[in-house]
């Protein structure tokens, strides 16, 4: 079965064929929970090999599978968290990060750590509003040139925040009200919730800086993860969580 994986992986699949993958491992008598061990492991299986290929159609569909086949029975629970840590360094493919992306920001929120860190970097945010407006426009300015200078990029100047922002109170207002949407993501109890608040969130962003730094260090993505692969991975990671969730077996 893993050798159909990484050849299904490695050549690219359709979704029939991913479909017919999956329900190969559910046949026969076995035990109902080695049958979806064994397609969470097949579907691994395939994910590395279509990762290998370059192929993210692929290492879509088996995401998505791996998410899928956690869902079962009347415990509609998602699988154990899929660790891409590693899987991330070998490649630089804006699709394949994204569909990666998606499955570490799972991966965060069903092990409690982004919870944690989503609380952690709302309380980062309020200092740093109260900052802002204790010490007035000095502190704001000083901010925003320290952020300038961590600039590496010319794609990262692109999106840097605008100066005015800082010498005026729309800094200090988007931020504490991202630190409110942070607070109310952490209160969610719901994977699905939560990815739905931070879609919201980031669809109304433009230029966000220290916001973005934020949600990367909140769901445990890298630097490289500008605010056009967050908004695609948030988003495909809500589609895989829909989907496993309206599995009924």
């Amino acid at each position: 079965m893993e050798e159909c994986a990484s050849l299904a992986g490695g050549y690219g699949v359709s979704d029939d064929d991913v479909a017919a993958l999956f329900l190969s491992t559910l046949s026969g008598d076995g035990d109902d929970k080695e049958a979806f061990e064994t397609s969470r492991k097949v579907a691994f299986h395939g994910l590395v090999h279509s990762i290998r290929a370059s192929d993210s159609r692929a290492a879509q569909q088996f995401v998505e599978l791996y998410t899928v086949c956690g869902t079962h029975g009347e415990n509609k629970t998602l699988p154990p968290p899929l660790d891409t840590h590693t899987l991330r360094q070998t490649t630089k493919d804006h699709n394949l990060l994204v569909v990666l992306g998606a499955a570490e920001i799972i991966k965060s929120l069903q092990n409690g750590e982004a919870h944690e860190r989503l609380i952690e970097a709302a309380d980062a945010l309020k200092e740093w509003c109260e900052l802002g407006h204790d010490k007035g426009i000095k502190f704001r300015l000083s901010s925003w040139r320290q952020h300038n200078k961590a600039i590496k990029s010319d794609e990262e100047l692109k999106v840097s925040s605008r100066m005015s922002a800082f010498l005026s109170h729309e800094a200090l207002q988007k931020r504490a009200k991202f630190a409110l949407q942070l607070q109310e993501s952490a209160r969610c109890e719901d994977i699905k919730d939560i990815l739905g608040n931070l879609s919201v969130m980031v669809g109304k962003m433009s230029k966000p800086a220290l916001r973005l730094e934020l949600l990367q260090f909140a769901l445990g993505l890298e630097s490289r993860y500008d605010l056009i692969m967050m908004k695609e991975s948030i988003k495909l990671a809500e589609g895989f969580v829909t989907t496993a969730k309206s599995i009924v077996k």
